[in-house]
């Protein structure tokens, strides 16, 4: 028996299905983007834990691929031995992906997916700058957990762009003198936008900043009802554990 043509007949409908699972994402996408009224390049990040796997392991970092999120995001800090691992706090005996594993398993399983780097120290942004560019992968980084303090440090250790991360109080959120004064600093300091807590931003605050050439990253709403708030703020990037929620069609109005 001749098994070419069925073998063809197989090829041939497995990227038929791609093509029409690749345009179907593409009118979801767009239908989301329409019933909350998003940004052209609105972006959703995947954070370290996401659809239930431990933080900042190899298995995290391919469910947050997988799920389809456009950015993944995990920790970083370096242990006893100067070791760049991905980790929240440094516990002794504990094995942790180094910084280039977690780099190469994202290059071998996506061409696509950026990562959002949490620098948890800021004296690590040179090394990680160096294993960065060894990689060829400085269009596909960015750092977040930079406050006003680490920028001059980051700033001269490092291209890699970065996020300034805000902290406005209840009664500022809706100030628009705190974000004007906030949009201007972020500026000033070099940053590509400013990272917040969906607890703290307000509608006003993601309006100014975005007048002012910043770009919006609010994290880490994960239930259905904080993502669903978040979601109405319109900002550029949501940071979730929950990343389905969003990209998951059941989100679309």
């Amino acid at each position: 028996m001749n098994l070419k043509p069925i073998k063809r007949l197989i090829v041939v409908g497995t990227v038929a299905s791609a093509v029409v699972s690749a345009a179907k994402r593409k009118l979801e996408s767009e239908a989301l983007k329409s019933a909350y009224l998003l940004p052209e390049y609105f972006t959703v990040t995947a954070h370290t834990g996401c659809n239930d796997t431990e933080a900042n392991t190899l298995e995290s970092i391919e469910a947050g691929i997988n799920s389809g999120a456009d950015i993944i995001e995990f920790d970083l800090l370096d242990d006893s031995n100067g070791t760049l691992i991905l980790s929240h706090d440094f516990e002794e005996g504990k094995q942790c992906p180094t910084f280039e594993e977690a780099l190469k398993f994202v290059k071998e399983h996506s061409d696509t997916v950026k990562m959002n780097i949490d620098l948890k120290r800021n004296h690590i942004s040179y090394a990680a700058d160096e294993i960065i560019r060894s990689l060829g992968m400085t269009d596909r980084c960015f750092f977040t957990g930079v406050d006003e303090k680490d920028v001059p440090l980051i700033a001269s250790t490092s291209s890699i762009p970065y996020y300034v991360n805000v902290h406005p109080s209840f009664k500022d959120r809706n100030s628009e003198d705190y974000w004007i004064e906030t949009a201007s600093k972020v500026n000033a300091l070099g940053g590509i936008g400013v990272n917040c807590s969906f607890k703290s931003i307000s509608k006003k605050g993601v309006e100014i900043c975005k007048k002012n050439s910043l770009l919006v990253s609010v994290f880490t709403p994960d239930s259905e009802t904080e993502l669903d708030f978040t979601l109405t703020l319109s900002p550029d990037n949501i940071t979730t554990r929950n990343p389905n929620f969003i990209l998951s069609q059941r989100r679309f109005k």
